[in-house]
């Protein structure tokens, strides 16, 4: 399982690496790794655009923007959880990556990947106003 440390580095790297861009589409190939995934929560993360990540205990937050509505992804990638980067990703590449469980596809031609090599790792939506009224901001 990533530590703090790790977590922060992963949080940093997509900061300096994704942040400002958005997301086209998604694709979840494992349902049980994104926990309340549906067709109206993939309309609202569509041309979302991502403003920031942040890190809160050892989950990472994805703060997104829509018009004037914010939404938050949530994200813990548990014991081998980790997000990698496709530069100017081909959807049919992407298919075949090994353990690609969730793929942001993102308007800049490249996508993020979350794979996760023992399906631990978790991911869900929430579509509230500020972070502190998140779930798991409430729990730490």
């Amino acid at each position: 399982m990533p530590e703090l440390p790790e977590v922060e580095t992963i949080v940093s790297d997509l900061n300096k690496e994704i942040k400002g861009n958005i997301i086209s589409d998604v694709l979840v190939f494992n349902q049980k790794t994104f926990k309340n995934y549906s067709s109206k929560t993939r309309n609202i993360i569509k041309d979302s655009k991502i403003e920031k990540f942040e890190r809160r205990g050892k989950y990472i937050i994805f703060h997104l923007k829509k018009t004037d509505k914010n939404s938050f992804l949530i994200t813990h990638l548990k014991m081998t959880g980790n997000f990698s980067i496709l530069r100017n990703a081909d959807l049919n590449e992407i298919e075949n990556i090994k353990h690609a469980r969730v793929v942001f596809s993102l308007k800049s031609g490249d996508a993020l990947i979350f794979k996760d090599i023992r399906k631990f790792g978790k991911m869900y939506f929430e579509n509230k106003e500020s972070a502190d009224d998140l779930e798991v901001t409430k729990k730490l």
